[in-house]
């Protein structure tokens, strides 16, 4: 062995440092490294479903961090905005920590690489005109409509940390919202025929056919995303529209749940 790969392999046996990278290990990639101007490249190199993963697999990073999360502009400023609303009121300001998914972001993450370019054009065309905060510009890449996917405001519920809850689904469910008698709010009914449906492409992993996509995911969604347009309009909410009576929220001991009556 020549001296210069003994050293490379003394050195990476060495405590808290990863393997150096070589032709035969390339160096790890993550979502939290891929830039605008590289997402693409990453793309075609991995392949649409080994993308999907890499962004599914991002750990999220709160808002105020110092590094990128899934939150964009738009959905940060709305969620800081609540928090300096009840910034003196410890109770309530406790129920609007962070957001929770009805659908999880990491599936629809994951339901996005199974569609090829011109599904996520449709979808970002669809979409956009009601869930302009989410879908910025007309960006159909990957990257972009995964990132959009996670930001749709009617897909929201303000909430304690996860950490606080007992009856967190995390991923493994459909985290859905309900009236005071218990039964599914008419947005959340469409928000869980998208998750079923998600579900169900993503553990088939088989390209969708035009119809399935239209039907099964663009039009609940968008009638969840044009039912809370509506009722922003009439509570004078901005375009995200985060509604703080939406979850519902209980508390036993120590812990909050929503209410399932």
């Amino acid at each position: 062995m020549r001296a210069l790969e003994v050293k490379r392999l003394k050195a990476a046996q060495k405590p808290g440092r990863a393997p150096a990278p070589t032709r035969e290990t390339p160096a790890p990639t993550t979502a939290a490294e891929v830039t605008p101007q590289s997402a693409l490249t990453l793309q075609r190199s991995i392949g649409n479903v080994g993308f999907g993963h890499v962004l599914a697999a991002t750990p999220v990073q709160r808002a105020g961090g110092k590094k990128p999360d899934w939150k964009n502009k738009s959905t940060k400023e709305a969620l800081r905005t609540v928090k300096h609303r009840h910034k003196d009121d410890p109770l309530v300001l406790a129920l609007v920590d962070t957001l929770h998914h009805v659908v999880p972001k990491s599936a629809l993450a994951q339901y996005a690489t199974l569609l090829d370019n011109d599904q996520l054009r449709s979808v970002v065309s669809t979409l956009k005109p009601v869930a302009k905060s989410a879908f910025k510009n007309d960006q159909s890449a990957l990257a972009d409509v995964s990132l959009a996917l996670k930001n749709i405001p009617s897909n929201y519920v303000l909430g304690p940390r996860p950490e606080e809850r007992s009856d967190d689904p995390g991923n493994s469910g459909a985290d859905l919202n309900r009236t005071s008698s218990g039964s599914v709010t008419p947005r959340s009914k469409q928000l869980e025929l998208v998750y079923e449906h998600v579900v169900a492409a993503v553990e088939t992993g088989k390209p969708l056919g035009n119809t399935e996509l239209k039907e099964n995911f663009l039009r609940p969604l968008k009638k969840a995303c044009e039912m809370h347009v509506a009722i922003g309009a009439e509570r004078g909410y901005d375009d995200v529209g985060l509604d703080e009576h939406r979850g519902h929220w209980e508390k036993t001991g120590s812990k909050y749940h929503r209410h399932r009556k």
